[in-house]
């Protein structure tokens, strides 16, 4: 594993802006292959990562501390694609 994609210590200060987004660029090779071979047509696939990245960003003070910033963005892109219930 990449050191910079290790989980970052546990504290209660946000993520430094920087720091996410260089974790996030390492990141994004890996994420991009796992969701073209679990995505079936490549613009579905294409649209999705942007997605997800963009929300990733967006949501960048809530990445927990604990987690790799792939394990993350699985997260996220799961959330996507997950048909939401409503009760």
């Amino acid at each position: 594993m990449n050191p910079s994609l290790k989980p970052r210590p546990a504290t209660d200060e946000p993520i430094d802006v920087l720091e996410f987004g260089m974790a996030l660029v390492k990141a994004t090779p890996a994420f991009r292959a796992r969701v073209n071979r679990l995505a079936a047509p490549r613009g579905e696939a294409g649209r999705l990562i942007q997605t997800t990245l963009r929300r990733a960003w967006q949501d960048r003070d809530h990445f927990p501390a604990d987690r790799p910033v792939e394990a993350w963005l699985v997260a996220v892109f799961e959330r996507q694609i997950r048909p939401s219930t409503q009760v």
